[in-house]
């Protein structure tokens, strides 16, 4: 029933990408004081490769035939906290290259 679970989670990762992004800078690292454009260029890294993460861990439980559902909690648990760790210490953090 519903989509595939690899399409699903491509459609979640579209959806998310603008609320997240502003979520991050201007409530979670606002005090970090990034600038707009490089903190934007930065999430845009690493949201894409947080997202390639997930959609690699996904397409690898799943061959294993694990639950659908099981899958993409941890594989998109995985890619959060990458992502969490990615935007405190490099995304949103100003002049860090």
């Amino acid at each position: 029933a519903g989509l595939p679970a690899l399409v699903a989670n491509l459609l979640a990762f579209l959806s998310a990408f603008a609320a997240s992004f502003a979520g991050h800078f201007y409530f979670t690292f606002s005090e970090l004081n990034p600038g707009f454009a490089e903190a934007l260029g930065r999430f845009v890294i690493t949201a894409l490769g947080a997202f390639l993460l997930n959609e690699t861990l996904l397409a690898l439980l799943l061959l294993t035939n694990a639950d659908p559902g099981l899958a993409l909690l941890i594989s998109t648990g995985i890619a959060a906290g990458a992502t969490f760790f990615l935007g405190r210490f490099w995304a949103f953090s100003p002049g860090s290259r």
